[in-house]
């Protein structure tokens, strides 16, 4: 890897909250930054963009949004054989800060 030009690759997700309300960023290897609505990253992306493309409405009640992060990541894990992992993390960013959806409710979304 130290032969390459840049060994190591991450593609970051950076969401917050501010006086304008939420944002969400994919920020490149390359340092360029997008803001949207919604964000996926990594080679299962394409399959998570489908969903998110399909089914994202602007102001979705907070478990709408929730059960739509789930489907799209289970999307991208079943149709892409890089993207893996056992668990899902799913994290609501608001105004009153952020908060970690619990693993259980997680496992039965992705049934």
């Amino acid at each position: 890897q130290g032969a390459r030009w840049n060994p190591y690759w991450a593609m970051l997700v950076l969401g917050g909250w501010d006086n304008d309300g939420g944002h969400v960023y994919s920020i490149d290897p390359i340092g360029g930054t997008e803001d949207d609505k919604y964000t996926a990253t990594g080679s299962g992306s394409p399959m998570a963009y489908g969903v998110l493309e399909d089914s994202f409405k602007e102001g979705m009640a907070k478990d709408e949004g929730i059960k739509l992060a789930v489907r799209a990541i289970r999307s991208a894990r079943e149709r892409d054989i890089f993207s893996g992992g056992r668990d899902i993390t799913v994290a609501v960013i608001d105004k009153n800060g952020i908060e970690f959806v619990d693993k259980e409710k997680i496992k039965e979304l992705a049934k």
